[in-house]
């Protein structure tokens, strides 16, 4: 057995978050391709990522990118859906050109490049639609038709704030306080089967002190790049909440609040109101077990690998009918979204948050305030 270290985006649509696991695989199941993404009813582009599993010792275990792949989507009509390679936005040293500070190779990490569709283009209710790869080799996977069902609508949102402590090293203790997301749902006219997952982008301003940025280092020092801007920046996060198992049947769903997303609560974020936006998917019985099988190995509740998703909760074949497994899940979801603002004020412990430096150093910040965050 070899030790592998999988980036699986776990939702893979919804970029910019990734959740690391390992998992035992027998020789020879490494460097595998992985395909994860989908569709939903939301407004595009839609997104899907295709990249590779490597070797926990090869690259630092980091899995890259294919990027020479035609990526496409047809829908139970015959409509064809062509989806175009991009990259996300690098954070770039302000220093140093970003090639000559990371190396060519992790430039090509999974995580910088997707594929998406049009901006036009989202999924229907009623129709299937089933995702198509075609590899530089001449290879071609092909996924299982995945129908989309109706949404379920997102009622209430609140959030409650959770005062928490862990014991760090030498038995210190260390604030780790979280708001809780929570829903109640409303019902619908078709709740059979209803899987659910969520993901949501969380949007808050902060202010720092580049002016101070001397103060605390040797600016004398060959390579010091002094900041000359900013400190007002707007940071945008994502996150997501795999499963929540109350969400599968329709008692689960009328009876509780479910708990659809977690925000620590850090310095940064309790200068200014939260803007949470949050997206709620109504995903195929078979999508829902393979987010089951990761959250498992994410909680430490069982193996990924037991049984094995890529044998059974994986709907990506390789057309050719070769015995090989491809790693991830296509997905098309009915999907909802909803706003919840959390005011600092929520907040009973007292935070300071100071950084020394170009706000835009914060990762995920930018001077662009966001049209849509009225804070």
């Amino acid at each position: 057995m070899k030790q592998a270290n999988l980036i699986v985006f776990a939702l893979a649509l919804m970029s910019a978050c990734i959740d690391v696991f390992e998992f035992d695989l027998p020789d020879g199941d490494l460097n595998k391709l992985v395909v994860n993404g989908g569709v939903s009813t939301l407004p595009g582009p839609q997104e899907i990522r295709v990249f590779r599993s490597r070797d926990f010792d090869d690259q630092r275990g980091q899995s890259f990118a294919v990027r020479d792949a035609v990526v496409y989507v047809t829908d139970d009509e015959g409509n064809r859906f062509d989806f175009r390679l991009t990259s996300d936005r690098l954070q770039t040293s302000f220093c140093v050109n970003l090639e000559e500070q990371l190396g060519p190779n992790d430039l090509d990490l999974a995580q910088n490049y997707r594929y998406i569709s049009d901006p036009g283009f989202n999924a229907q209710v009623g129709r299937s639609y089933t995702v198509h790869v075609e590899l530089e080799d001449g290879s071609k996977v092909t996924s299982t038709p995945q129908l989309v069902r109706p949404a379920i609508p997102i009622g209430t949102l609140e959030a409650d704030y959770v005062v928490d402590e862990t014991i760090g090293q030498g038995g210190s203790s260390i604030p780790s306080d979280r708001w809780i997301v929570r829903a109640s749902l409303t019902s619908s006219d078709d709740m059979d089967d209803p899987y659910l997952t969520w993901r949501h982008r969380g949007t808050f301003r902060i202010t720092t002190n580049p002016e101070l940025f001397c103060d605390f280092r040797d600016c004398s020092t060959p390579g010091i790049c002094i900041p000359d801007c900013c400190d007002q920046c707007w940071v945008v996060e994502y996150g997501q909440t795999v499963i929540n198992t109350d969400a599968t049947t329709v008692e689960g769903i009328g009876k509780n609040k479910l708990a659809v997303a977690t925000i620590p609560v850090e310095a940064m974020r309790t200068e200014s109101v939260y803007h949470l936006d949050l997206y709620q998917y109504r995903i195929p019985a078979e999508v829902y077990d393979f987010f089951e099988a990761i959250n498992g190995q994410l909680t430490n509740q069982g193996s990924i690998f037991d049984p094995p998703p890529h044998d059974e909760s994986s709907n990506l074949t390789y057309d050719d009918g070769r015995d090989e497994p491809i790693l991830g899940c296509f997905w098309a979801a009915g999907a909802t979204h909803e706003v919840l603002t959390i005011s600092p004020t929520t907040v009973t412990r007292q935070y300071t948050f100071f950084f020394p430096d170009d706000c835009q150093r914060v990762p995920g910040a930018s001077t662009n305030k966001p049209e849509y965050y009225q804070n």
